[in-house]
């Protein structure tokens, strides 16, 4: 309990702008070890509100990718909302093998299943999922270009992809660019996606001026790349 309400304070301070500590910013991209798993937990906190709306968009039949799980509580969040067909990527060793502990039920019954991947490289084959999401990832990605045409590339046309994210007017006013984040507006977001062929694009405010959820499903293959 008490591990809980000292995260809980962390991520309401670094939200806030009071409090950048660097061993813990540089853990949000590849969380490793103790402060990885600091890391994880004052994210759980921080992304609370962007959890919930992206489980309000999210389909239940078929099957469900997360890229960038991290300490699995999204992942748990969505095996209870009653998706049995869910899987996850990682680039965390520290973050897969805690999982793989954590969630090991769901595994033994098929219901989960985890690879190591980026959003640039995802070990699945095209057209094979159902339904991507990714919550404070694309910060990280190597470009928006790259993650959304990969991403297109495992989606069934049609399917959806959603991306929670804070926005770059938010998160400027922190010291983040030295850890290597790409911040981007709504709009940034909304006309990559375009750029790669994705359609019925809708921006969701998840906190005004702050967090945002955007839906979008992938075109025909046709429609990729114009």
């Amino acid at each position: 309990m008490q591990s809980k309400r000292l995260c809980s304070r962390m991520a309401q301070r670094v939200t806030s702008g009071t409090l950048y500590p660097c061993r813990i910013v540089s853990q949000f991209r590849r969380p490793e070890g103790f402060g990885g798993r600091l890391a994880t937990r004052i994210m759980n906190f921080m992304n609370h509100a962007q959890y919930k709306r992206v489980l309000k968009e999210l389909p239940l039949q078929g099957r469900v990718l997360d890229i960038g799980f991290g300490n699995g509580k999204m992942l748990q969040l969505v095996l209870k909302k009653g998706c049995h067909s869910v899987y996850g990527t990682e680039i965390s060793n520290s973050c897969m093998t805690a999982v793989k502990g954590k969630l090991l039920p769901s595994l033994q019954k098929g219901y989960l299943k985890l690879a190591m991947g980026s959003a640039e490289s995802l070990p699945y084959a095209d057209s094979y999922m159902d339904t991507v999401y990714s919550i404070n990832t694309i910060y990280f990605w190597k470009t928006l270009d790259m993650g959304l045409n990969e991403v297109a590339r495992i989606l069934k046309p049609g399917g959806t992809l959603l991306l929670a994210f804070y926005d770059k007017s938010f998160m400027s006013h922190l010291p983040l660019g030295e850890y290597g984040f790409q911040l981007y507006e709504p709009k940034d977001v909304k006309a990559a996606l375009k750029q790669n062929g994705y359609t019925s694009i809708k921006v969701h405010v998840v906190k005004k001026k702050k967090s945002y959820c955007i839906r979008a499903q992938r075109g025909d293959v046709q429609e990729r790349g114009k």
